[in-house]
């Protein structure tokens, strides 16, 4: 994500204990807002094009309110 790249999502975050098919849905479509642009990065010969959104995705749903949190500060 650059730095002049603003997510927004329509929807607060579900805390850490909601069930987890809320915490999937509401992670997946940050996430996905997320590594938008992250296809312009290059990546080594042995990762997955997908493992940056995989990985993302699992630790967003263990806490969605606090990667909001974190990831708003970092971009």
């Amino acid at each position: 994500m650059n730095a002049h790249t603003t997510i927004t999502t329509p929807i607060e975050a579900p805390s850490a204990d909601a069930p987890l098919e809320m915490r999937q849905a509401w992670c997946a479509m940050r996430v996905s807002a997320l590594t938008a642009d992250d296809s312009s990065e290059a990546l080594p010969h042995d990762v997955r094009a997908s493992q940056h959104f995989e990985t993302e995705l699992n630790y967003c749903k263990l806490d969605p309110q606090e990667y909001d949190r974190q990831t708003r500060v970092e971009g």
